[in-house]
């Protein structure tokens, strides 16, 4: 990970989150000593783990905090992530993924959205990949639906109005 660079820039350890949360890596041994983790999983999500645990981050405790839901992994046709986490009262949507797919899906100004592709333009030109992070507070936490399936149609349609948080810039 070169630079994370988020709209605000209150949402820094945001975009961590959603990097870390909106991933397929794991940690094979989280038992062991932080530092002495191994990382399983494609080059782009360990980056993106090791780059928050170097911030402080920890994915185990972000995952024992805020336990999953439900997940639906990257493909070709959506370019995008997105992860579904139990967080009190409401359900938590972090999606990562390729700027033009998660661009598409959130609610921004026109100054915001304006300053995110004029930021967009600057880290492609820099021949850096990047990944563009997004957020989603769902209300109704309820989670009677226990089988995959089911939360997955329940899901269908939440990943839309994001707030954008930004953008991880990848060497």
């Amino acid at each position: 990970v070169e630079e994370i660079v988020p709209l605000r820039l209150q949402d820094r350890e945001q975009a961590l989150v959603a990097g870390v949360l909106a991933n397929e890596a794991f940690v094979e041994n989280s038992n062991a000593v932080f530092e002495d983790w191994v990382l399983r999983g494609r080059p782009t999500d360990r980056a993106l783990v090791r780059a928050a645990m170097d911030a402080g981050v920890s994915k185990v405790e972000l995952e024992r905090n805020l336990p999953i839901l439900l997940k639906i992994p990257f493909s070709s046709e959506t370019k995008y992530i997105a992860s579904f986490h139990q967080e009190q009262d409401k359900v938590k949507l972090f999606v990562s993924g390729a700027p033009e797919s998660v661009m598409a899906r959130y609610l921004i100004s026109e100054d915001e959205q304006k300053q995110a592709q004029e930021k967009l333009g600057e880290l492609t030109e820099r021949g850096w990949r990047v990944i563009c992070v997004a957020s989603r507070d769902i209300p109704d936490g309820s989670t009677a639906p226990s089988h995959e399936a089911a939360l997955s149609l329940r899901f269908k349609d939440a990943i839309k109005d994001l707030y954008f948080i930004g953008f991880i810039a990848l060497k």
